[in-house]
């Protein structure tokens, strides 16, 4: 973004923009560790993304090992919102965020 904004209103653009163009690229945030596309569904109330990938796959079953620091790295689709965020990363299996977030996109991976 080139305007000058408050960190409250580029986090708001970004909120705005994630919903509008949820894919980034996800990884931990550690040396030689590469990056892949997913797909975040954003809870702006609680300020969390949450992904989705199979149990079997190297991702998570590096993240389940135990909580790890990620990197979500995210532009929006009109370049307007540009976003390297740092957080932690867990397994979680509810069931009811599973069923709020199911969508053919999921149903994919």
């Amino acid at each position: 973004m080139t305007d000058k904004l408050t960190a409250a209103e580029a986090e708001k653009e970004f909120w705005k923009s994630l919903k509008e163009s949820n894919t980034g690229m996800l990884g931990l945030d550690k040396p030689g560790y590469h990056h892949q596309p997913m797909t975040g569904y954003g809870e702006e109330e609680t300020g969390t993304i949450w992904f989705f990938t199979r149990d079997d796959t190297d991702f998570a079953r590096d993240v389940a090992g135990g909580g790890q620091d990620g990197m979500f790295c995210y532009q929006a689709k009109d370049q307007k919102v540009q976003a390297c965020i740092h957080g932690r990363l867990a397994v979680d299996q509810d069931r009811a965020r599973i069923e709020k977030y199911w969508n053919p996109v999921v149903a994919a991976w």
